[in-house]
């Protein structure tokens, strides 16, 4: 082996050993991704980099895994007097422990011929059935809407679903349709609509 050969396989040996003290030094030294940025659900996350102590918000699933959709029993409509309106709807919620939290709603009304006349729409929650009823009922009820077309049908669409659990068996326990009291019930002739009315007041009990 010449000189050259020789000063070629040391260059070659410095470099080698060059590159392994590099590659450790930057291992050792290189910046760490800040958390909410390593795409790792980290401790104190919600989700892979968004919840928690992260700036971004973790996406809201539709509905959790497992949980039973929300059911829509009926929907009516009642005409107070000429040309005004109250649409009335029946919702379930046949989950135990799981609620929404925020749903929005919308109230379609159509005419005789099919043909669409407007919208009334809004938001509200639907609490967790619980141990102690075989299944939560809401009423939703949307009151004086005008139409100068006779209504003949009314549907409803919910969707924007924020699911809720309920947290604690204690919870989950007391959540029946006893904690809900009626008060004041009445039934009387309103003579000014030349109707009945009935009405009355409820009260949460829960804590």
């Amino acid at each position: 082996m010449n000189s050259a050969q020789r000063a070629f396989k040391k260059l070659t040996i410095i470099l080698i050993v060059l590159s392994v003290l590099l590659g450790v030094g930057y291992l050792i030294f290189k910046p760490e991704t800040p958390k909410c940025q390593n795409g790792i659900k980290d401790v104190g996350e919600d989700g892979v980099d968004c919840g928690g102590f992260c700036e971004k918000a973790c996406p809201v699933p539709d509905k959790p895994e497992g949980v039973n959709d929300i059911r829509i029993n009926w929907t009516q409509f009642v005409e107070d007097k000429a040309n005004v309106y109250d649409f009335v709807a029946s919702i379930s919620n046949d989950n135990t422990s799981w609620g929404v939290q925020s749903v929005r709603y919308v109230f379609t009304y159509y005419d005789a011929s099919g043909n669409k006349l407007g919208t009334r729409e809004g938001t509200t929650f639907i609490m967790p059935r619980g141990d102690g009823s075989d299944q939560s009922i809401k009423y939703l009820i949307e009151e004086n809407v005008e139409s100068n077309i006779a209504i003949n049908r009314v549907d409803l669409n919910l969707s924007n679903f924020v699911w809720k659990q309920a947290e604690g068996e204690t919870a989950v326990a007391n959540m029946n349709e006893d904690i809900i009291e009626i008060q004041d019930p009445k039934f009387e002739m309103n003579t000014a609509l030349k109707s009945y009315a009935v009405t009355g007041r409820t009260k949460n009990t829960s804590i």
